[in-house]
């Protein structure tokens, strides 16, 4: 069999049972005639969408923070940069609870080292209202923010020597000026980072990322889960004799976590995909590996308003193949139902995915196929597959800090949300099932100046019947636009 048999009986092997994936309702790229690059981008309260990334406006390879925000379209409205003399770049960010902007990134403009991270909070606009910087005099790398229940934030990275291979994961916790409330730092004799952390409804944490000092190999994912303090409650790796690394991982409620990124130890390629499913205890449920004979990442996986997962990251196809983006979308038992491959005929990556208010799909990355200098910002919109039960209620608790606890409940949750009188008008409380039939309107009987709200929710519906076991909706509504929605399993 000649090579490009052999390539093609793999990828019919590969992608043999696959739906045909959505179409691409648009693309955009962002950039001037140097170097661009995107990690991060949100769907937010408006419809539109808010970009997270970097600029080269120089040519020196001196880099500063990037902040895009388009209409539903992909259009741009308005852009803004923050940085110094030196390099700076966010990684990530998202809406905050009063519609402005969190970024995180890392600065060699300022701080006190060779790197710190580097926190900036913005009004809805983009103007700067207050920016803080955490470091030591070595490497800090920050790699992810998440706004918390309480109005700060936690962001976790690296901290250490990048040179030597000697870093470990680093914790932060701030209030809501950014101000440095704890922090905590995970590892041993090697080299640690997480990509990711997210707190849960207990308060607790949950990191996922990279370590060396210990698992099985060169490098193993590594999850950590901590208490609402940042203590290390137990730790978790998995790999194989080379090199394996999460660089993304979500929350599943009353399930565990499923944490994505890439294999060099099993698969069939030179680096495969690898998503693996874990319990509450972080003790692995399943693992699959997708890829071809080459080059196959994951950089992002996010939870679908169904329950399946959908990832992004790059995947070539042939040994001297430029790279293409790569969208996957797999069940929750991990069969593949789609693979699509975007981009054109030079370097084109994904680094983030997350399902929009359509049920469809926004990617973003970098694209060095399309635009006007070596790599451009790039952002792809896809429509929805039409696989999704209830596509309208995306799982998207960070919108108005919606949150229930405990989770998974029996036979009581609280419902918390954050509105203020000025944004209740038309507002309505629901509870839906998987299937979208609405199964419970909660009353909102009273509302005061304060942001925080909370009603409590026994387990029955409009006929005051107890529902059964399983997953629901929580989906805080405002007329007919849907403002925030979160997903909560009842257990009997």
């Amino acid at each position: 069999m000649n090579k490009l048999l052999l390539i093609l009986s793999i990828l019919t092997c590969t992608f043999l049972f696959s739906q045909t994936p959505p179409d691409t309702l648009w693309t955009q790229h962002f950039g001037g005639i140097f170097e661009e690059s995107s990690t991060c981008i949100r769907q937010i309260n408006d419809g539109g969408y808010i970009i997270f990334g970097a600029t080269d406006q120089t040519g020196n390879n001196l880099y500063d923070i990037w902040l895009i925000k388009t209409d539903e379209a992909g259009n741009l409205v308005w852009d803004v940069t923050f940085g110094g003399e030196q390099n700076d770049f966010s990684i990530m960010g998202q809406q905050t609870l009063d519609d402005g902007f969190i970024i995180a990134g890392t600065t060699d403009s300022y701080g006190n080292g060779m790197q710190d991270f580097w926190l900036i909070k913005t009004d809805e606009s983009g103007n700067e209202e207050w920016n803080q910087t955490y470091g030591t005099l070595e490497n800090d790398r920050a790699q992810y923010v998440e706004q918390t229940a309480d109005g700060g934030f936690i962001l976790t990275g690296g901290t250490g020597n990048y040179e030597s291979n000697d870093m470990d994961v680093w914790l932060i916790k701030t209030d809501a000026y950014g101000n440095l409330e704890w922090e905590q730092t995970f590892g041993g004799a090697g080299n640690e980072k997480a990509y990711t952390v997210h707190q849960e409804d207990d308060g607790s944490y949950i990191l996922a990322g990279s370590t060396s000092s210990f698992g099985n190999g060169n490098y193993d994912m590594y999850l950590i889960k901590t208490d609402e303090s940042g203590n290390e409650l137990w730790y978790r790796t998995f790999g194989g004799a080379e090199n394996e690394n999460a660089y993304s991982m979500q929350l599943l409620p009353g399930e565990g976590y499923i944490l994505a990124g890439y294999t060099k130890s099993f698969g069939q390629g030179e680096d495969d995909v690898w998503l693996i499913k874990v319990d509450e205890q972080g003790n692995e449920i399943w693992n699959e590996v997708y890829g071809t004979q080459f080059v196959d990442y994951c950089y992002s996986v996010a939870i679908t308003s169904n329950g399946d997962y959908i990832l992004s990251g790059l995947t070539n196809s042939t040994p001297n193949d430029d790279y293409d983006v790569l969208a996957m979308k797999v069940n929750d038992t991990g069969e593949e139902i789609w693979t699509a491959r975007i981009g054109g005929s030079l370097n084109d990556f994904s680094f983030f995915v997350e399902q929009t208010d359509d049920g469809g799909y926004i990617l973003t990355g970098y694209t060095n196929s399309f635009g006007n200098g070596d790599n451009d910002v790039y952002a792809v919109k896809l429509e929805s597959d039409g696989s999704n039960q209830s596509d309208e209620f995306i799982n998207q608790p960070l919108r108005y800090n919606l949150r229930n606890y405990p989770n998974p409940f029996n036979p009581l949750t609280t419902i918390s949300f954050n509105l203020t009188v000025e944004n209740t008008e038309n507002t309505e409380l629901s509870i839906y099932n998987m299937k979208g039939q609405k199964v419970k309107n909660i009353p909102i009987n009273s509302f005061t100046d304060q942001p925080i709200n909370s009603v409590i929710w026994n387990g029955t519906d409009n006929s005051s019947n107890p529902v059964s076991s399983g997953v629901y909706y929580i989906v805080l509504k405002q007329s007919t636009k849907i403002l925030a929605s979160k997903k909560m399993m009842l257990i009997k």
